[in-house]
């Protein structure tokens, strides 16, 4: 199970890459003409049996680079045979894929592109614990390299290639030279290429119920709406038990037999403090308490803290 902590630093690795992107620190990716074309959108080439799921895409009209984040921890044999399928892809299936994405961008195109890469990234702990590990780390780390090329990015440092390089000359010179990135930064991503309730409970309170002024109206969820601001297809057994918690902690309320929960400004407190309440106790444990009390019971954060 990947707890919180995990997350949360999965979360600000993706959140990072993005403020490469836009230059919070110096030129960014976009200053040489790369946005984000895609979000966890799925690449296939059926005749190759290949499937990626890449965090983002970078394009310029004319070259298109899959960025694949990496989860905290050990690079797996399992991780190095998923990363694989990039390299089983080819210009047909990329371009089919382009069609696909949604730009925000006037003048992106999804016509022929002339290159397309993949490109790794690791947190920079992650890849230094690789170098300096035991012999199955190196070896994998040796593996990921005949795979693609790896770039690492920390906080207050820079998103930057340790190995291989790319076919763009502009994105290519960029990466090797490093582009850096602030210490903290916005809050771009909370649904991960992986599904998990902590993160999206996160991202049902920052995400969603934080943009609306709750202290002049009520917001009312249900399932597809989460599904739909996300746009992504989450189980229905998860946003359950992920709004489940929410009413447990007193971040929102439901009426019996109402499919929508209410987030009104009497638990702004609540929905403000979410990364304290999952940083003190797991949903599961929330939730395995909450069966056994009183419905409409809900707990404090004073309560977590004891």
């Amino acid at each position: 199970m990947v707890g919180w902590e995990s997350q949360s630093q999965h979360l600000r690795t993706h959140d990072l890459f993005y403020s490469a992107v836009y230059g919070e620190c110096d030129d960014g990716l976009i200053d040489i003409g790369f946005h984000v074309a895609g979000e966890f959108t799925e690449a296939e080439n059926k005749k190759r049996d290949a499937r990626c799921i890449p965090s983002f895409t970078l394009y310029d009209n004319d070259n298109l680079v899959f960025v694949d984040i990496f989860e905290p921890g050990d690079v797996t044999s399992e991780t190095i045979e998923r990363v694989s399928n990039y390299n089983r892809l080819d210009m047909e299936s990329v371009e089919k894929y382009l069609k696909r994405c949604e730009f925000t961008e006037d003048h992106l195109t999804n016509e022929e592109i002339e290159n397309y890469d993949h490109l790794f990234v690791l947190t920079k702990e992650q890849y230094s614990n690789h170098q300096a590990g035991d012999a199955t780390q190196r070896s994998n780390l040796k593996q990921l390299e005949i795979e693609g090329c790896i770039a690492t990015i920390s906080p207050g440092g820079e998103l930057k290639i340790e190995k291989g390089g790319l076919h763009c000359p502009p994105i290519d010179d960029a990466l090797q030279q490093g582009v850096s990135v602030p210490e903290k930064t916005g809050k771009y991503v909370y649904i991960t290429r992986n599904f998990y309730r902590e993160s999206l409970a996160v991202g049902i309170c920052e995400g969603i119920v934080m943009n609306e002024n709750l202290t002049e109206s009520d917001v009312k969820l249900n399932y597809s709406d989460v599904q739909s601001h996300f746009n992504r297809s989450i189980p229905f057994e998860m946003l359950e038990e992920v709004f489940e918690y929410l009413r447990s902690i007193n971040a929102c309320r439901v009426k019996r037999g109402d499919d929508a929960y209410t987030f009104n400004k009497y638990n702004l407190e609540t929905v403000l403090s979410v990364r304290k309440y999952l940083a003190s106790r797991p949903i599961d444990e929330e939730l395995s308490d909450d069966d056994s009390r009183d419905p409409g019971q809900n707990r404090s954060l004073e309560e977590f803290s004891k």
